[in-house]
């Protein structure tokens, strides 16, 4: 309302004067309640809003135009962790970070999304029970129809297979693992920043 006139009117039945006084303060907490469901938003709390939907604006930009991901889950890079969680309510919420059990794929999945400066920068998709090398070849296919061609993957010290791809500012990390005697099948979506 700010910056502009405003006009209320009120009738009233005229008795006595008591009813003038009536009216006036009807018309005065009215007038009060309007202006203040209507209070100014400070601009640097626009300036600074109006810069954050650019920056995601941005980003969404940039994962389509480079191939990757624009979010899962109803949630999209940049988003809030408190926006996050109100859209994902039934996530566990740590410290920057929310997990969840979904199905990705095909197959259950524990993902979980980090947040750096109470932004969303990264997903984190850990598939449920032992994985094959099978396993990890069927989803390296799906991640190359979804994402475009994934690398060829290889055996790597700390991993049994490994693929990583980054396309401008954002990266897919694919490796199948061992970890206490079973292999685990992992997927990373992440800005590069981010890490």
């Amino acid at each position: 309302m700010s910056n502009r006139l405003i006009f209320l009117y009120a009738a009233s039945p005229y008795k006595s004067k008591p009813d003038i006084e009536w009216a006036k303060r009807s018309v005065q907490s009215w007038r009060d309640a309007i202006l203040k469901a209507n209070a100014p938003v400070l601009a640097e709390d626009v300036e600074t809003k109006i810069g954050r939907n650019n920056a995601v604006e941005q980003v969404q930009r940039d994962a389509i135009s480079s191939g990757s991901p624009t979010g899962f889950f109803g949630l999209n890079w940049l988003i809030s962790y408190n926006e996050a969680k109100r859209l994902v309510p039934d996530a566990i919420s740590e410290a920057d970070t929310l997990t969840m059990k979904r199905s990705f794929y095909d197959r259950n999945a524990v993902i979980t999304v980090k947040f750096k400066n109470a932004m969303l920068v990264m997903f984190i998709v850990t598939f449920d029970g032992p994985a094959s090398k099978a396993d990890f070849s069927n989803t390296q296919q799906r991640l190359s129809n979804d994402y475009k061609s994934m690398p060829e993957s290889i055996g790597a010290k700390e991993h049994l297979l490994v693929s990583a791809k980054v396309a401008g500012r954002f990266s897919i990390d694919h490796w199948l693992t061992q970890y206490g005697g079973i292999n685990l099948e992992q997927i990373l979506f992440y800005r590069n920043d981010a890490k």
